[in-house]
């Protein structure tokens, strides 16, 4: 008896959609990358998230900015699908998905493009033979520099001590940024107006983690 395979139903969801570009091969096709700079010309302003999960945080960020297009980088394609329902649901054409690594964005953006660039709650790869795997790290560092424009930020979030301790590292080491906003205890230093802006965050404040959070600003 043949063994039945299980195939992700979201797979096919996700490369029907015209708002998520694939990534194929570790690129994009030519026409795929095409379709994505027409969109882009509709916007004046860019703002990207690495890890955007299932929307919560890039989706209400686009209600708040209409004129600004907000791309997710998300690897996972129920994720990625979800993400582009929601934003659809409620009306919103400037929610756009990256399914695929976030080393490409260079292909996807010019230069000091992007106005602002979310990495919130990222894999931490806790242990110390994975932690190589840990998105902010210097040469990566350096090639978000290049796409953000002289006021742009990144804003930085993390569970994980050992992990935001080592990116205030590389920034003091860093001749492209400065720290802007730090916090080691997010709703400890603003509890009346504190409220979770993703599913991982509200996750992590109903377990009573610490919430630490860094605000980049270029040099």
């Amino acid at each position: 008896m043949m063994e039945k395979r299980w195939i992700n139903q979201y797979i096919p969801l996700s490369h029907s959609s015209a708002r998520i570009l694939e990534e194929s091969k570790g690129s994009f096709s030519p026409k795929a990358l095409g379709a994505f700079k027409a969109l882009k010309q509709q916007f004046s302003k860019f703002v990207l998230e690495i890890g955007s999960g299932s929307g919560m945080h890039l989706i209400n960020q686009a209600k708040q900015h209409p004129d600004t297009l907000h791309v997710g980088v998300e690897l996972r394609y129920k994720r990625a699908f979800k993400t582009i329902e929601k934003a659809e649901k409620q009306g919103l054409s400037n929610v756009f998905i990256i399914r695929g690594n976030a080393s490409l964005i260079q292909e996807l953006f010019e230069p000091k493009e992007l106005s602002a660039i979310y990495i919130h709650y990222p894999d931490p790869w806790r242990k110390k033979r994975w932690q190589k795997h840990r998105i902010l790290q210097k040469d990566f560092l350096h090639s978000l520099a290049n796409l953000l424009h002289a006021e742009g930020i990144i804003s930085f979030r993390t569970d994980h001590t050992e992990y935001f301790e080592e990116v205030l590292t590389l920034v003091d080491e860093s001749e492209e940024f400065s720290v802007k906003t730090l916090s080691r205890h997010l709703y400890q230093d603003s509890p009346a107006t504190f409220i979770p802006s993703s599913e991982f965050e509200a996750l992590f404040f109903s377990q009573g983690v610490p919430l630490k959070a860094l605000t980049l600003k270029r040099l």
